[in-house]
């Protein structure tokens, strides 16, 4: 009965739509009237089409009083025109008028809306102005980034920092320097202002094609579709061919992960407080040193600007926007989906594939591969001859792996991403499409002789990376060799309330201290206490044995230093007087400081998370799980640092103020006695990060890389 009462109300709707006094806002209404009632009767593509072709006759094709073409035929008249704007890579044209079909508000309401009853053709209007709109952009921002080239060129270098100069005045002066190049249009932006431009544009398009995404029956295809840039004299590449579904999803997948990165960046605190002026003054000092003295102490350089600028700025790299984080994450897990959507829709097609751009090529038991048909023949910087088709060989692996980092995203608790279940598959899979294809190789050596460079290195690397050799189990074998099946991240959690961010996963640092300065002029004796950024620095230590060397120096916090040159070294494999030893770290003896209250202010979260205890390590890992003591043989910490972990590290040491990476980061390594091993994988549970399992896992990156090198 009701089906039969709202089948009346349809049909009365459409009655008065037919009425020759009827606009086209009065047949707007039918449409969902129509969806809801006959979908289930409709589901064949042609029933639907006839359905609507009955529908826009009564509306749209009887004609008016003055003569003038309906907005039904205006509408796809447009489209076509417009997709020949965009075949002709005319994108800025083509987009102006895809605007007109696109917004059903805008000031050619009456084309869009009339637009909407044919979803496919609506689909197609989407999908081109995202594709027009894209192209457009980006070829404005490449002007705009030659002109801030050109604005380098004249600005030439930094003006110096001269004794008793302000930063302000310095600022100041880089300002002035930028008027004069014609930059003063820039000087008013901030990173911000041109980051929520990427955003609200990434996003924006993201928002057309979630339309299209839900529409199974999309397709558009192209005779010819060209990307080309105003920089270049020739056209990039031609992607013609069928575009439906998939690569709308894929698209939509790129804008959600484009997005998502810029949201991250808009949660970044980047805000600098230039009235610290002793900090400043050291800064510009210390990297003077750096430049105008021959074998400079880098290692001491690096850590004490770093840590003074991290002293001096105690928001930066903060978490300035907890909502833009989550943002983030929803965009993310979104991507993901959309990846796994656009793969299962690709093994599903049933039509010819021949003309698709992303196309089936092959399906076994083992898996599927699927192909990218994209012609570079235009394009004189890519030797066609030697480029193969860009193929990706899925499997069940890959699928489960798109999948668990889908669901960890979106914030199930169950799923943690692993290293080398969810990632590698998918690294592999990519890096294998692009090097065996010969894309890769090519776009290298594009850029190596469009900036003058030897490529010649390259060719004779292209027929071996082309070979059958490189595979996807080849490239899985290298990153796990590198990195073991020792890594987890729970993206989920943080994503979901998240607390901390780059600032708080920095090692500690030290604070300056403040000294009294004596001064006596004409009998009168005046004192200032000013702060002194002399020894602050990074809780950073080196694991080397210098008693033979000329200085007899020990101080673990001393890098090493090469008695030839004098320059400081980053490692202790050096010559034999910096062998490696095991020792202690992170002690009141070397880092009085980290005893003291100022320092845990300084190193407490907003929030009240106290990353002081993180330097109190807890000695018996056990209490966590089901292993017992003897299992993974903790060492024992001292009240604050690190025991000797029984491995003689190359790599110097460093203490972390949240080595768990605000609960992201999840480690599986166990403590062994065996001196040539950084971690023994004899466990199965995966830890929170802790300094230790941190600072392990960087040493045995670092020997796997050795190794493999």
């Amino acid at each position: 009965m009701v089906f039969l009462m709202e089948t009346k109300t349809l049909f009365d709707a459409l009655r008065h739509c037919a009425a020759s006094s009827a606009t086209v806002n009065d047949c707007t209404g039918v449409l969902p009237l129509m969806s809801r009632n006959f979908a289930p009767i409709f589901r064949g593509r042609g029933l639907m089409t006839l359905a609507l072709a009955l529908m826009m006759h009564g509306c749209f094709v009887g004609g008016t009083s003055d003569g003038e073409p309906k907005a039904f035929a205006d509408a796809l008249s447009k489209l076509e025109s417009a997709k020949a704007l965009l075949e002709k890579g005319e994108y800025l044209e083509a987009k102006t008028e895809l605007e007109k079909l696109v917004n059903d508000e805008g000031d050619y309401s009456e084309l869009a809306v009339a637009l909407n009853f044919d979803p496919v053709a609506k689909d197609q209007a989407r999908y081109m102005f995202v594709m027009a709109n894209t192209l457009n952009q980006i070829n404005d921002w490449l002007e705009t980034l030659s002109t801030l080239l050109g604005i380098a060129q004249q600005f030439g270098a930094l003006p110096q920092f001269a004794p008793g100069m302000t930063p302000q005045a310095w600022i100041g002066e880089v300002d002035a320097r930028l008027e004069a190049a014609g930059g003063s249009g820039l000087v008013a932006s901030t990173l911000d202002s041109f980051v929520k431009e990427f955003s609200d544009f990434f996003a924006g398009n993201a928002t057309i094609l979630a339309q299209v995404k839900q529409n199974p029956d999309f397709s558009i295809t192209f005779q010819h579709l060209p990307i080309k840039f105003k920089a270049l004299p020739f056209e990039l590449m031609d992607m013609k061919g069928e575009h439906d579904l998939a690569e709308a999803l894929f698209l939509d997948s790129v804008f959600l992960v484009a997005d998502g990165v810029m949201q991250m960046i808009l949660a970044t605190d980047f805000s600098i407080d230039f009235g610290t002026t002793e900090a400043f003054t050291h800064i510009f000092n210390q990297v003077d040193e750096l430049f105008a003295t021959d074998n400079p102490p880098l290692v001491s350089i690096l850590s004490n600007v770093a840590a003074t600028v991290l002293a001096s700025q105690n928001k930066l790299l903060g978490l300035a926007d907890a909502e833009a984080m989550k943002t983030a994450g929803v965009q993310f897990a979104t991507a993901m989906d959309d990846l796994s959507k656009a793969l299962n829709f690709i093994i599903t097609e049933t039509d010819d594939q021949t003309d698709d751009v992303v196309a089936l090529v092959e399906q076994d038991d083992r898996g599927f591969t699927i192909q990218l048909n994209i012609d570079f023949s235009a394009t004189p910087i890519v030797n066609i001859d030697t480029l193969d088709e860009i193929q990706f060989n899925i499997n069940d692996e890959v699928m489960d792996g798109v999948d668990n980092i889908a669901a960890a995203f979106a914030g199930d608790t169950a799923v943690r991403i692993n290293w080398s279940r969810d990632l590698v598959p998918l690294i592999s899979v990519l890096t294998t499409a692009l090097v065996r294809s010969g894309f890769a190789q090519a776009v290298i050596q594009a850029v190596l002789e469009l900036s003058g460079q030897d490529a010649s290195a390259i060719e004779d690397l292209d027929s071996l990376l082309s070979s059958s050799l490189v595979n996807e189990d080849l490239i899985s074998g290298v990153l796990r060799g590198v990195i073991p099946d020792v890594l987890e991240f729970d993206v989920g959690q943080y994503f979901k309330a998240p607390k901390g961010w780059l600032r708080d996963w920095l090692p500690f640092w030290t604070l300056p201290v403040t000294m009294a300065v004596t001064d006596t002029t004409n009998g009168k004796t005046v004192t200032e206490y000013v702060e002194s950024w002399d020894d602050v620095r990074l809780l950073l230590e080196f694991e080397c044995d210098d008693s033979l060397s000329p200085a007899g120096d020990t101080d673990p916090t001393n890098a090493p230093r090469n008695p030839e040159t004098g320059a400081e070294d980053f490692l202790c494999d050096g010559p034999s007087e910096y062998r490696a030893i095991d020792m202690d770290h992170f002690t009141p003896e070397y880092f009085p400081q980290i005893t003291t209250t100022e320092f845990r202010v300084e190193h407490s979260r907003s929030d009240g998370v106290d990353y002081t205890d993180n330097l109190r390590e807890m000695a018996d890992l056990a209490a966590q799980s089901s292993l017992t003591v003897e299992d993974i043989q903790p060492p024992t910490s001292t009240e604050f640092g690190l025991r000797a972990d029984l491995v003689k590290s190359p790599l110097g040491m460093l203490a972390f103020r949240d080595p768990t990476l605000s609960g992201i980061l999840y480690i599986r390594l166990v403590d062994t006695n065996d001196e040539t091993k950084v971690y023994d994988l004899g466990s199965n549970v995966f830890f929170p990060a802790t300094n230790r399992s941190l600072n392990a896992l960087m040493q045995g990156l670092f020997q796997n890389i050795t190794n493999l090198l």
